[in-house]
């Protein structure tokens, strides 16, 4: 059940917002967002509104959006674009931008997946912001074909505070498809060789920095089918607040 009291500061900040903009009709959910976190609704932004979509979309799914009565669902196929409009209005933006754009694609794909899903709650059991993708100059992968250049190796999540790193593994969809893994590298080794050594040089450069690495499988929680987490937070936290606090306290 969503908490009234969020709600209600939801609907006040939407309510300002257009009386004070008389002359916007209808506004994009991550550029609201800004205000939002003003506000107090919410602490932070991540991920351009995730708070606030998730919000919208319990509510979407409870069939009970008329709690937020100026949010606009714009349905393409299976995805949901979230908007706000002033009442009895049409939504421009929806006339301007009928659809999409290639990155908001692939940012709504990345936001689906289990990755994305186990780090955001890694975020909130260590209550700090990962750096998502993070680079250090001195954990560098195999010579490029020029023999000098080497390019930094990312790092799903790095926790600065904690001086910890969580990098997540799926079920590779590689699997579907073996010739990927067994594609030569510059090096001259598979990409299978070359990401198993990769995975080894990130555990031994690390811990030479007093850096823990966590290396969380999918195959910790509980799976469906397709080898998707069945996303039930109590349960997916209660894992990870164990491995963690397992990694943390080794010496």
């Amino acid at each position: 059940m969503m908490d009234n009291d969020i709600l209600n500061k939801i609907n006040e900040v939407l309510d300002s917002f257009f009386k004070e903009n008389k002359e916007v009709n209808c506004i994009a959910l991550k550029s609201i967002m800004p205000l939002m976190v003003k506000a107090g609704v919410f602490n932070k932004d991540i991920r351009k509104g995730l708070p606030l979509r998730k919000v919208l979309r319990e509510l979407d799914k409870e069939k009970t959006l008329d709690k937020v009565p100026l949010a606009f669902a714009h349905r393409v196929e299976k995805d949901v674009y979230w908007y706000f409009r002033r009442p009895e209005t049409d939504c421009d933006l929806i006339k301007i931008n009928d659809g999409p754009t290639k990155k908001e694609i692939a940012l709504k794909k990345h936001e689906a997946s289990d990755e994305f899903y186990v780090l955001s709650l890694c975020d909130e059991v260590l209550e700090q912001k990962s750096a998502r993708q993070h680079r250090f100059k001195f954990l560098v992968g195999d010579l490029h074909k020029d023999g000098h250049a080497r390019t930094m190796l990312p790092l799903d999540a790095f926790y600065e505070k904690s001086s910890l790193v969580i990098e997540y593994d799926p079920k590779f969809s590689e699997e579907a498809d073996e010739g990927k893994l067994d594609r030569k590298t510059n090096s001259g080794i598979s990409r299978r060789e070359q990401r198993e050594i990769y995975d080894n040089r990130k555990k031994e450069v690390l811990s030479d920095r007093g850096i823990k690495l966590l290396r969380i499988m999918y195959s910790d929680f509980d799976t469906d089918d397709n080898n998707r987490i069945i996303r039930e937070d109590e349960k997916v936290v209660e894992v990870l607040e164990k491995l963690i606090a397992e990694t943390t306290k080794k010496g």
